[in-house]
């Protein structure tokens, strides 16, 4: 009798440790989930405001160069310049101003001017709706207004330009360097996952000394 109490109470044990282990990882997975939605939401709340400012500067000189049939090289040198003072000292990596048919009009990387986006990307969803859409992802290199960056993580967000009338009348488009925040994440995940995996080990601990000492005395 002692021998079968004895080898369901091992199995016990390791199924608990089992899962303790799936539980943590659940937990932790869910913390990650939902810190770096805050990132997201945060980050795109910053270029949302770090757009507007911009827009107010710069907008009025982007829309003369849809009026000029050969703008001079001199033009975007005096865009790129104000941006840069603008930009200094904060996470944005580079912009770009969409017109309502996908046609870049302006971009730090003067080479991306008057390319046109395919259909089927964010872009759509914010000269349709007026959304502002964000999306987070893992660069290996970037081409960034300060010079290239490598393996960076980068919330690009897609915000819409309006008229007086409030008609959309293209997009934005700002890259923000969000590496330091990803990597905090991932540190207080870890630090996360380690503190509620031994929590659970020592209540599992407590329990189960509890259950012996109960069985001992039955």
């Amino acid at each position: 009798m002692t021998s079968k109490a004895n080898r369901l109470s091992t199995k016990l044990t390791v199924i608990s440790i089992v899962a303790i282990i799936i539980t943590s990882a659940i937990i932790g997975y869910f913390h990650r989930y939902l810190a770096i939605n805050d990132l997201i939401t945060q980050g795109q709340k910053n270029n949302v405001i770090l757009t507007r400012i911009t827009a107010n500067l710069v907008l009025p000189e982007i829309n003369s160069l849809k009026k000029t049939f050969t703008p001079h090289i001199d033009d975007y040198i005096n865009i790129e310049n104000k941006i840069a003072s603008i930009v200094k000292d904060t996470p944005v990596l580079k912009l770009k101003t969409y017109d309502l048919e996908r046609r870049v009009l302006y971009s730090t990387n003067r080479k991306e001017i008057g390319n046109i986006k395919k259909k089927g990307y964010d872009v759509d969803v914010t000269l349709e709706t007026g959304k502002v859409v964000s999306t987070l992802s893992y660069r290996k290199r970037f081409q960034a207004l300060q010079g290239d960056r490598d393996k960076i993580y980068v919330l690009s967000s897609y915000i819409p330009i309006y008229n007086n009338e409030h008609d959309i009348t293209g997009a934005f488009e700002i890259y923000s360097d969000v590496s330091n925040a990803y990597e905090q994440i991932s540190v207080s995940q870890t630090i996360f996952f380690v503190s509620v995996l031994i929590t659970l080990i020592l209540t599992s601990l407590v329990l189960y000394f509890f259950i012996k000492l109960t069985e001992n005395k039955v």
